[in-house]
């Protein structure tokens, strides 16, 4: 029995579907990837196979026993737990059985038992059997595992102790991944797991999917991710769900001269489950549009060879006409294809050349208090470079860009910008951004005479209609106020972009037209990302 089963599902919500016909099949060891707009129903079908909600019609089955963990988020922690303890909630019954095994192991070293036999066979017995569930359910290694993984998460020695309380939304999420990997489901749901993570961290939870047993559906936006560990990729679109299978016909990179998909500057040598999904949904795209074009262009000419006839208004030519018109009225028309989603328009223009000597860090030392974060560090920074800037979390990446904007001073050494650099900031949390405001009113600020029709038509590029330009800033999501800064970047025009994880908050479609406008940007740009895709793209 397949471990879930999904079949016919529908979801409605008012006059509007959300779900029409969903059907899915998931088996141990198999990962799906689930891809879509914002507001596709992604979150609606986890919800439903969690059974946190009943689809209105169709069904959902899990296999008998099957145990499902989600990772949402938003993960609800227990404040006043060290993170010991909050990662070790999620072995309360491992715990509670390893306690009965002890009980049932000192329990045989009664020594009355040696007058009743019978007694200490039925003890034996109860010892052995909690023995195999116990080895069933992980044995007698969970804490150092669980050490393993808050490690690999990067939670270290120091770490332990300190209250779930005191952690950063970021290390919120790791926390609660951990917990998660280690409680032994057979089913996991992980919306966007790979947040908050560095590369380092992101290439440990990629190895343990490999090997976890149990089946996987991951909601993500990134795509280097979701290449490495799925199996396939389901997109919903439409309440309908398309899946994509990569097997090992398809576990391979096509051949260089195929021209689609060729391996050089301009492409990536990147190849996997979501690759191969673009790929093919592009090609199954192409197919549909020339099947309904062909059809079209057909029924056209038929029509006008029957309107033709009908002008001679002879008898036979009458006949001849409406003996077509049936011939037509019964013919299967081919569905228009779906118009692609409406996506943000972006343009770098920078608005002078800026320097040839862009950015220059020399033996440049810089922490906060006694412990460095970096030491002697040397870059010269060319106009027109493209530099990618990784490494795990905290270890002073953010920090780079503020000693080369001078909001942080150097403990040695020197950063610096070139004389005439019109640097270009985007911060990823937003901080440029004042939550009082209006987008209409943080463009003012960069453009103080651009007219009000004009700025809307402006903003119009970034997705915000209508009344979106008066709402607060404070309102937004995540993704839209990333799409606003991303205007205010293009609007002032630097020929120096310094980008703090940029496509943090951005859809895919989203991260794609950013990436071409970067590739296309005849300027300067300094980034720093965990995103690989991005970086594969920009720095190459």
């Amino acid at each position: 029995m397949p471990l879930l089963e999904g079949r016919e599902i529908r979801r409605y919500f008012g006059p509007r579907t959300v779900l029409d016909g969903v059907s899915l099949v998931l088996e141990r060891g198999e990962r799906l990837g689930l891809v879509g707009a914002n507001g596709s129903g992604k979150t609606t079908l986890c919800r439903l196979i969690l059974q946190f909600d009943e689809p209105d019609e169709g069904s959902i089955t899990l296999a008998a026993g099957a145990r499902v963990g989600y990772l949402s988020q938003d993960p609800e922690l227990l404040l006043t737990h060290s993170v010991l303890e909050e990662a070790m909630t999620g072995f309360e019954q491992l715990r509670q059985l390893e306690a009965e095994f002890g009980a049932a192991s000192e329990a045989i070293g009664d020594p009355y038992l040696v007058d009743d036999p019978h007694e200490l066979e039925r003890r034996l017995a109860h010892q052995s059997h909690l023995l195999a569930e116990l080895e069933a359910a992980g044995g007698f290694d969970y804490e150092q595992r669980m050490l393993a993984t808050l490690g690999a998460l990067g939670f270290g020695p120091g770490d332990l102790h300190r209250p779930v309380g005191q952690l950063s939304g970021g290390e919120k999420s790791r926390l609660a991944l951990a917990k998660l990997l280690m409680m032994g489901c057979d089913l996991l749901l992980l919306d966007e797991p790979t947040n908050h993570l560095d590369i380092r961290m992101t290439e440990w939870l990629e190895g343990f999917l490999r090997t976890f047993p149990g089946g996987a559906i991951i909601v993500s936006h990134d795509r280097w991710f979701l290449d490495n560990v799925c199996h396939k990729i389901g997109e919903l679109e439409a309440g309908a769900l398309t899946l994509y299978h990569f097997g090992e016909g398809e576990a391979k990179l096509p051949p260089p001269d195929d021209p689609e998909f060729q391996e050089s500057e301009e492409g990536s040598s990147h190849y996997g489950a979501y690759t191969h999904f673009v790929r093919v949904k592009a090609q199954r795209r192409e197919a549909e549009w020339k099947a309904y074009a062909t059809q079209q262009k057909e029924l056209r000419r038929q029509e006008e060879w029957i309107r033709w006839k009908l002008n001679l208004r002879r008898q036979s030519h009458v006949a001849a006409a409406r003996s077509r018109q049936k011939m037509l009225d019964k013919i299967e028309r081919v569905e228009r294809p779906a118009d692609d989603l409406p996506v943000v328009t972006l343009n770098f223009e920078p608005r002078s050349r800026g320097p040839n000597d862009i950015a220059e860090l020399r033996d440049l030392t810089f922490g906060y208090g006694r412990k460095p974060l970096f030491e002697n560090l040397n870059l010269f920074v060319r106009r027109l470079q493209r530099v990618g800037i990784v490494g795990p979390n905290g270890c002073g990446k953010s920090s780079l860009l503020k000693l080369l904007l001078e909001e942080l001073e150097p403990t040695e050494g020197v950063a610096r910008l070139g004389a005439t650099a019109e640097v270009g900031y985007y911060h990823q949390e937003h901080r440029d951004l004042d939550l009082e405001s209006t987008p209409l009113e943080e463009i003012r600020k960069v453009v103080p005479d651009m007219p009000a029709p004009q700025i809307r038509g402006f903003l119009s590029r970034f997705l915000f209609f209508g009344d979106q330009v008066f709402r607060r800033v404070g309102s937004f999501s995540g993704g839209e106020r990333s799409r606003l800064v991303l205007a205010k970047l293009i609007i002032a025009r630097p020929n120096v972009l310094l980008l703090d994880e940029p496509t943090n908050h951005l859809d895919i479609p989203s991260r794609e037209v950013l990436e071409e406008a970067l590739r296309q940007f005849q300027g300067t740009i300094i980034t720093v990302s965990h995103d690989r895709w991005f970086l594969d793209r920009i720095c190459r």
